[in-house]
């Protein structure tokens, strides 16, 4: 999947936790949204990270978005990033600084 550079570059390695994924500051979830806007990337959900002291942990929040029995792809995926704009807006963690967000995509799968 193709993230833009200006996205990408601003994204943590979470490497030094023993994870290989990358996390991005909270307030990254527009641009990541907006990129996505209008095309069959779904969000299948994601993780909500915080950092303290210089190290990254997981906070135990969370969401995910299944696909319904009969609903088209691009439907599921507007709705999955709904889901997710929904919730990471909704989430009460003041420090917007110190919180990150590791997000797990799919593409059309047709």
């Amino acid at each position: 999947m193709i993230i833009p550079e200006a996205i990408n570059t601003k994204a943590i390695s979470l490497q030094n936790i023993g994870v290989a994924d990358i996390a991005w500051l909270r307030q990254m979830h527009w641009n990541l949204l907006k990129t996505f806007e209008g095309s069959a990337v779904a969000v299948l959900g994601g993780d909500v990270l915080e950092k303290e002291h210089g190290n990254y942990k997981y906070n135990y929040d969370n969401w995910s978005s299944d696909i319904n029995p009969g609903e088209q792809w691009l439907a599921y995926a507007a709705r999955s990033r709904k889901e997710t704009q929904d919730y990471l807006e909704a989430i009460q963690i003041p420090d917007m600084v110190n919180t990150f967000t590791v997000w797990y995509f799919q593409k059309n799968r047709v």
